[in-house]
């Protein structure tokens, strides 16, 4: 069974946790381009991001498995220029997907009554001229000393559910519902084995004592609210004239 994940350390984390014989087969790839993998049959079982389902209609969605927060902790990261109250322009880096391109615009409209530009960037970075979005391990050089905003906090509370940031997914049914078996005990596995993984991990010891303390907000088994999240959130797409039509999710 090949397994492709995008390159972060929640995913780090779950890779870690999984069962020996399933390591093996593991690729790691931007978030952007992993359906497209499942896609081509280049993988079998993808972590993609949950705004992709917009665009997704041939693929079986686990709804056991997935990559969700409830609070503090997050993949991506929102930095603003100190003491300026007013903006229109967000940019956005690092592994960058749908869910970045899409939810700051309609959460910064339906919150705070801000018309935002989203502008892909990747120029050196300046935190007192620009205000960032920022996806994936380029955050862990930022967090504390730009003063990082988690990003699925905005999500949870424009939404009132958990923040479905990826979901897994696959063209072949049977293996899918393999998956979801195998995995169904690695968010205990994780848990028990935290401290140990994190010292796996290439981290700062202040970053690595802030994922420990703030980790029960790390979701990795899908409940019936995040399921019932999940399906909100891919619905704005549609209430908001980006996209022309609801896609039916095939869940397993």
């Amino acid at each position: 069974m090949r397994i492709t994940l995008p390159k972060n350390i929640f995913s780090a984390l779950f890779a870690l946790a999984l069962p020996e014989e399933m390591k093996k087969n593991i690729t790691i790839e931007s978030s952007s381009l992993i359906n497209k993998s499942i896609s081509e049959n280049k993988t079998d079982i993808g972590l993609i991001p949950s705004m992709d389902l917009i665009d997704l209609n041939d693929f079986y969605i686990s709804k056991k498995i997935g990559l969700s927060f409830s609070g503090v902790l997050s993949n991506s990261y929102l930095y603003f220029v100190p003491d300026r109250i007013n903006f229109r322009k967000l940019l956005i880096r690092g592994d960058i997907s749908k869910n970045e391109a899409l939810l700051p615009k309609i959460i910064f409209k339906e919150r705070f009554g801000i018309e935002i530009q989203i502008v892909l960037d990747n120029k050196d970075i300046n935190f007192n001229e620009n205000n960032y979005l920022i996806t994936g391990s380029e955050n862990q050089d930022y967090i504390f000393t730009n003063k990082g905003i988690s990003f699925s906090d905005q999500v949870i509370e424009f939404l009132e559910y958990p923040y479905v940031n990826f979901i897994f997914a696959s063209k072949n049914k049977i293996l899918l519902e393999e998956f979801n078996s195998a995995v169904e005990h690695v968010e205990e596995t994780m848990t028990n084995n935290l401290d140990e993984y994190l010292q796996k991990i290439n981290l700062p010891a202040n970053l690595k004592d802030y994922y420990k303390e703030n980790f029960d907000t790390v979701l990795f088994h899908l409940s019936e609210e995040e399921i019932e999240g999940l399906l909100e959130m891919t619905k704005l797409p549609f209430y908001y004239g980006i996209v022309k039509e609801l896609k039916e999710i095939n869940f397993i």
